[in-house]
């Protein structure tokens, strides 16, 4: 039971972020949400086969590796689509595009898919962390009448402030 709730929680976790993005554009139809789906249906399969080789007493760097890829990728997607000044999604932008050099030269060049990235993960971290407040920045320049308790934006980004600054700071 241990082995599973170790090695399986977190592609199960992923499954429940993707039915709660499906409830969500059932309720909206906001289009923006399909490169969350994308992307949190990706994790669940790409985690499942990270466990199973766990568990077969293979390596799963190379999960973690694509994973990080599909989220600067998929996140930054996400957040380029919220923004609506040029300078933020330029920003965004390069943001992506430094995390992708880094990956081509670490996997190209460097140490390979040998040991956990730790350094990318810090990079990708750190890049939606700054997303996240140029998103509340927008939101406090643009203030309006609706409540901003139900903009699911909003609790998404709060969510990814929590998760990915403490995972930077770690």
């Amino acid at each position: 039971m241990f082995s599973f709730i170790t090695n399986f929680l977190e592609p199960i976790v992923c499954v429940i972020y993707f039915i709660v993005l499906v409830l969500q554009y059932r309720l909206k139809r906001n289009t923006s949400l399909y490169l969350l789906f994308f992307y949190y249906a990706g994790a669940s399969i790409l985690l499942t086969f990270g466990a199973l080789q766990v568990v077969l007493k293979g390596t799963n760097i190379w999960v973690y590796d694509l994973l990080a890829t599909f989220a600067s990728v998929l996140i930054g997607t996400y957040f380029y689509r919220l923004f609506q000044s040029r300078r933020k999604k330029r920003i965004v932008l390069v943001l992506i595009a430094i995390y992708l050099i880094y990956a081509l030269t670490r996997n190209l060049t460097l140490q390979g898919m040998r040991l956990f990235d730790s350094i990318g993960y810090s990079i990708l971290s750190a890049s939606i962390t700054v997303y996240v407040f140029m998103y509340f920045h927008q939101l406090l320049k643009n203030v309006n009448e609706t409540s901003i308790l139900k903009d699911f934006d909003f609790w998404l980004a709060s969510g990814y402030l929590l998760y990915f600054a403490g995972s930077f700071i770690i």
